[in-house]
Order: C-alpha cells, then sequence, then structure tokens
C-alpha cells in the first residue's frame, strides 16, 4: 500500500491541482506539522482558539485547503485498494449497499468516516423543539410539556418528525434530555415551563453518593421508555419515508451531568460543583467515574436498538477553567470514546464540548469521528490543531458546526446566506458537518432557519462542483 501522503499527491496531480514536482512539498510540510507536541496532552487553553473567526494566514494557505478538500478523495481510494483484495461476496454486498442508497451510505455517515461527499450534510442541535409552531401546537392539543413528551415514546417520536417535515434534514436526533442519566442513577428530576430542569435532590456531601444507583443495569431499567422511544422513532422513519435518513442517539457527558447533580443549572451556577471539585477531589472523580460507566453502557444500548451514530454533550464545559476539565472531565470524554469505539468499531462518534474547544485534538485522539465547533472558536486554528493531531493518530476528525444562531432571530436571507458562504468556504466542503454553534433555544425563525438549511445545500453542493469539475472527453 503506498504511504496516504502519495495517494493525496496522486489524487492532486490527477484532478489538477497540483504539479508533478508537488510531491516533495507534500513530505516537507507533513514532516514539519509532525512536532513534539503533537505526543503531549492537548491541554492547555489557548486563547487564540476562541477568538474572531477568520485565523492567522498561516493556518489558511491555499495548499493545507487543498489538502484537507483532498484528504477524503485519498481516503475513498485507499479503501477501494483495500477492498479490491477482499472476496467477491463482500464486494457484491459492498456494492449492493451503495447502490441502494440506505442508511449506511448517507451524507451524515460518510462525512463522518471522511468519505467523500457531493454536499455538506446538516442537522441542528434541538431541531426538534419550541420555536417550531407545531410543537407548541402539539403539546396544546394533547396536554403535555416537555418532560410528558420525552417520557412517552410515541410522543417523543412525532416530535422528532417535525423538523424533518419542514426541511430537507441530513439526520434526526433521538427526542429526549440530557438529564434522564441523573434520574436513573437515582435523583428527582423536575421540569418547569419556562424554568427547565434541574435535580431536586443535589448531592451535598459525599455520603450523598451511596444514595446513588452505581449499577448500570439497575439504573437503565428506570429509564427504558428511552430505548422505547428510539424503537418508535425508528418505526416512525420508515412510516414517514424517512427511511434513509440516520438517527442519532445522545448522552450528556460526565462533567455536564455532575454540574446538574451538584445543583447547579444553567440559570443558577452557584457554583456547588466547582466547591465539590475543591472539598472532595477523589470523591469527585468516583462520581465521574461512576456517571462514565452508566453512559457508556446507556449509549452502548442505544445503538443496540438502532442508533445509527452518537453524539456526546459536554455542553456545560464552560462553566469551568480549562486546568479543571483537564483533570476531571478529560480522562471520562477519552474512556467514553475509547470504550465505545472498542465496542461498536463502525458506529460514528460525534462530541461536543461547549467552550471547550481546546479539548478537541485530544477528543479527536481519543477516538470520536466527529468534534464540534461552538459559536467562538476560531475556525481555521482549530483545523491547524487538528491537523497536527492527525499526523500523529492517522485519521483527522470531521469538524462540525458552528453558524450563529443570532441570524436565526435577527438575520435576514442576505446575511444568513453570507455566513454559510464563509462557514463553508472555512472548514469545508469536505469532512464537514454543518450545524449551529449552540442549540435552537425557541426564538429562531422557522424561515430563516429553512434558509439556512437550503443554503448549506446549494452552496456546498456548488462549492463541490467548483472542486470537482466534469472532465472534458470524458461523460
Amino acid at each position: 500500500m503506498a504511504p496516504s501522503w502519495l495517494l493525496l499527491w496522486c489524487c492532486a496531480v490527477a484532478l489538477g491541482h497540483l504539479p508533478l514536482g508537488s510531491a516533495a512539498g507534500i513530505g516537507c510540510e507533513r514532516a514539519a506539522s509532525a512536532t513534539a507536541a503533537a505526543w503531549a496532552p492537548v491541554g492547555a487553553p489557548a486563547s487564540s482558539l476562541h477568538g474572531a473567526k477568520g485565523g492567522r494566514a498561516s493556518r489558511s494557505t491555499p495548499f493545507s485547503r487543498r489538502r484537507r478538500r483532498l484528504l477524503s478523495v485519498a481516503s475513498s481510494l485507499s479503501s477501494s485498494a483495500s477492498s479490491s483484495g477482499s472476496s467477491g461476496s463482500s464486494s457484491s454486498s459492498s456494492s449492493s449497499s451503495s447502490s441502494s442508497g440506505g442508511v449506511a451510505n448517507s451524507r451524515l455517515l460518510r462525512a463522518c468516516r471522511g468519505e467523500m461527499i457531493d454536499r455538506v450534510p446538516v442537522w441542528l442541535f434541538r431541531q426538534a423543539g419550541p420555536y417550531l409552531p407545531e410543537y407548541n401546537q402539539y403539546k396544546k392539543d394533547n396536554g403535555l410539556e416537555f418532560w410528558d413528551l420525552i417520557r412517552h415514546p410515541k410522543h417523543a417520536a412525532e416530535v422528532a418528525m417535525m423538523p424533518l417535515r419542514r426541511y430537507d434534514l441530513d439526520a434526526a436526533i433521538l427526542f429526549s434530555d440530557i438529564l434522564t442519566i441523573a434520574e436513573a442513577m437515582g435523583h428527582e428530576v423536575e421540569f418547569k415551563p419556562k424554568q427547565g430542569i434541574s435535580v431536586l435532590n443535589p448531592l451535598r456531601t459525599p455520603e450523598d453518593l451511596d444514595m446513588l444507583t452505581n449499577d448500570p443495569e439497575e439504573a437503565l431499567s428506570r429509564i427504558e421508555y428511552v430505548f422505547e422511544a428510539l424503537r418508535e422513532t425508528k418505526t416512525a422513519l420508515r412510516d414517514n419515508k424517512f427511511e434513509h435518513i440516520p438517527l442519532l442517539g445522545f448522552s450528556a457527558a460526565p462533567w455536564s451531568l455532575f454540574f446538574y447533580m451538584a445543583g447547579d443549572t444553567i440559570r443558577s451556577n452557584e457554583g456547588n460543583a466547582a466547591r465539590w471539585i475543591n472539598q472532595y477531589p477523589n470523591e469527585s472523580k468516583r462520581l465521574l467515574g461512576m456517571i462514565g460507566s452508566i453512559v457508556i453502557e446507556y449509549l452502548s444500548r442505544q445503538v443496540e436498538q438502532g442508533a445509527d451514530a452518537i453524539q456526546l454533550f459536554e455542553t456545560l464545559a464552560y462553566h469551568t477553567d480549562g486546568p479543571t476539565l483537564l483533570k476531571f472531565a478529560l480522562p471520562e470524554l477519552t474512556r467514553i470514546g475509547y470504550e465505545l469505539k472498542r465496542r461498536h468499531p463502525d458506529i460514528p462518534l460525534l462530541v461536543y464540548a461547549k467552550g471547550a474547544g481546546y479539548l478537541n485534538p485530544s477528543l479527536q485522539r481519543a477516538g470520536f469521528d466527529v468534534v464540534t465547533l461552538d459559536a467562538g472558536i476560531d475556525r481555521l486554528e482549530m483545523l491547524g490543531a487538528l491537523d497536527e493531531t492527525a499526523w500523529v493518530s492517522g485519521k483527522r476528525a470531521t469538524v462540525q458546526g458552528n453558524f450563529d444562531t443570532n441570524l436565526l432571530i435577527n438575520g435576514d436571507p442576505s446575511s444568513i446566506s453570507s455566513e454559510v458562504s464563509e462557514m463553508i468556504r472555512q472548514l469545508g466542503p469536505q469532512n464537514m458537518i454543518a450545524n449551529l454553534g449552540g442549540g435552537l433555544m425557541g426564538k429562531e425563525d422557522p424561515s430563516l432557519v429553512k434558509c439556512f438549511v437550503d443554503e448549506v445545500k446549494s452552496q456546498s453542493q456548488a462549492a463541490f462542483d467548483n472542486m470537482f469539475p466534469p472532465i472534458k472527453g470524458r461523460s
């Protein structure tokens, strides 16, 4: 097998992007990027990764952009070369899967695997929710609130279909909540309209750990409604002729759950989690380990019940400092990534560490196929950091993000088109999944959301066509 950089160079030459004499240039640049820092845990929060989106010019050279865009082509060639030596039955099966256009060959899963895509796939954080008029009407007609909906599988499945009927999205996601695991472990969870969800019996002292369930089987038996909802959603996708759309399962990550279980909320951060970390560091690690073990079983069960990919949300990472996350949160995120990849090597893993993009290179090394860029991150700096660790790990993660959600409230079609153009120029159109820099909160205009989705589709398709124009003399 030829080295990956040579496959890449052959691709570039064949497509006319690089001259024949450029192979040495590829080797020199790649060798120069293999720094000793790439081997160390990527941890120190770099302020440059949360600055302006423009990035440094050194990260945006014409060559580096070509390399990222052609990486998936080389990967496809490498995969083809490997599969050519496999059995005839295997080749036939692969061909059948490709021609059937099923979930496995969907744009989103291909993008997760780093394969070539003809346009950027798009889905939305909290794509089913109160910004949709039909969601609010459904709650009113059925006399249900959010917490009721997620506990009734048929209702949860119906809500998950709503954004798919309205927009041409590339993924469905289980309609549930991040605090189901807190409930499974023994906490009493309460939902109040306009106030959100909170834990009513938070942990105050290490002795309170004894009230929690540490047995994954016992814990998951308390939230069987989640797995039933996943099965119902799979059925709803077929019944609504969305069977080609992959279904994402998800969970909160340990630190975010720890934050709630200690008594803090997004709206009322009283520093309880920070106090636990400072006063009870060993017990905090024990609790995070307990949560991490149940998250692994929870997500593994979702895969067994039909989830096509898994999204892990460390959405409250921004509520603490870098050193604390590196010491307490990152080890559990890494363990989850490694273990899920060991159990389910073909299931894509996506991760979102909000406000902690400096963790992304380490999460890439831990086996996550897709890392998320939030609203404040410097796109090109992050791509550079991921490229450096990819040189060590052998694979660069696909990036997900990071459209400004404010434009879906106060923007217009022109501003949305301009921002989508910039996002795709910097991040795509390969090895990219279009999403938001944060979740939809309820005030967004559905017509502007549709504009965003449509712009991603049309602009990324045009970018792909520009990258790979038809070769004269060939059909």
